[in-house]
């Protein structure tokens, strides 16, 4: 299994823009980051191209970015409830945290045998992670890697919105993106060994 479960990407008013689960299915031995898609189709950067395309006759169709299970969506609803409750704290202390960590939410809650950490920009968007559970030191490492990771996905996000023809306020359907995501997911569960 991989460390990190699920990521979702949610809007200001916590509809989904992204959720992807799952990432094992498409990293067997080592993952593909030239636009090769995991059926093994192949995408252009913007995201088009995939296995039924030829089939179907049509034009080329975009992949499918945004799948999680049922079980990891309840979750993520879960750990809603903890940003607003971290968020109000943090309007309280007059936002007199480190400005490194201000978006960083840390921690959110445990549920089940994983642990969802919480990252939410200043418009905003709001990136949740969920990491199988782990202790003591390698936690503390992973604390420091999550940043880099919710910090890597921001960026993915500001350069989607940047896209001429993104669809802004709607589900995310890049094949550049999901790619991007790919990645970083890869580079966080390869650090711990998975």
């Amino acid at each position: 299994m991989c460390a990190l479960a699920c990521l979702a990407v949610l809007d200001r008013q916590n509809a989904p823009l992204y959720v992807r689960g799952d990432f094992s299915s498409f990293f067997g031995s080592s993952p593909s980051f030239d636009g090769e898609e995991p059926d093994g189709s192949v995408s252009d950067s913007r995201g088009i191209g995939g296995a039924a395309s030829a089939e179907a006759g049509g034009g080329p169709t975009p992949p499918a970015v945004n799948f999680a299970s049922l079980r990891h969506q309840f979750m993520i609803h879960a750990a809603l409830d903890h940003i607003d409750e971290k968020v109000r704290d943090i309007i309280s202390l007059g936002g007199q945290t480190n400005n490194n960590d201000m978006m960083y939410l840390g921690f959110l809650c445990p549920v089940e045998e994983m642990r969802l950490y919480g990252y939410m920009t200043n418009t905003g968007i709001k990136i949740i992670a969920m990491v199988e559970d782990a202790a003591g030191v390698l936690q503390q490492q992973r604390e420091i890697e999550l940043k880099s990771l919710f910090s890597s996905v921001h960026v993915l996000y500001a350069e989607y919105l940047l896209n001429p023809f993104a669809k802004i306020g709607g589900e995310i359907v890049s094949g550049r993106f999901d790619e991007g995501i790919r990645k970083c997911v890869y580079d966080f569960n390869k650090k711990h060994n998975f």
